[in-house]
């Protein structure tokens, strides 16, 4: 499906999460957004672009509109760079995005979350249970 990008709001730039309209997945959680183009995906939650965001977005002190119709993707520059993406959106998109379940799904977005603090959170409860497993490894060995 072909997504009119638009950037994330300032506030929202390190945000782990993509407004959408329509909806990917009747659920709130995370997607996969891939780009065909370019062959690369991320992982992130989902919003719903819905009246309130459209008012806060189409605040005319800012200088930008979200389209009144079409398919439209609200995504940080992070996020953009990731997917190989113009780097100031305001372009048309194909991209394939779809439900992403399960616990990997939540390990990946963290992974590549836009905040460092988020990954390194991650990286260093990836590396938690790394160690406990060895470590009961070793003491299952040593018992």
């Amino acid at each position: 499906m072909r997504y009119q990008i638009r950037p994330a709001l300032f506030e929202e730039v390190k945000e782990g999460w993509v407004w959408l309209s329509p909806a990917a997945t009747p659920f709130p959680g995370h997607i996969r957004i891939y780009s065909p183009a370019m062959r690369r995906w991320i992982v992130c939650e989902q919003r719903v672009i819905d009246t309130t965001f459209r008012r806060i977005y189409n605040d005319p002190s800012k200088g930008r509109t979200l389209p009144s119709q079409g398919s439209v993707l609200v995504i940080s520059a992070y996020y953009r760079d990731r997917l190989g993406l113009e780097s100031d959106g305001g372009s048309d998109i194909e991209l394939e995005i779809r439900q992403a379940r399960g616990p990997i799904a939540g390990v990946i977005a963290g992974v590549t979350h836009p905040s460092s603090a988020v990954r390194t959170a991650t990286w260093l409860g990836l590396l938690s249970i790394v160690l406990g497993g060895l470590s009961l490894g070793i003491a299952l060995i040593l018992r």
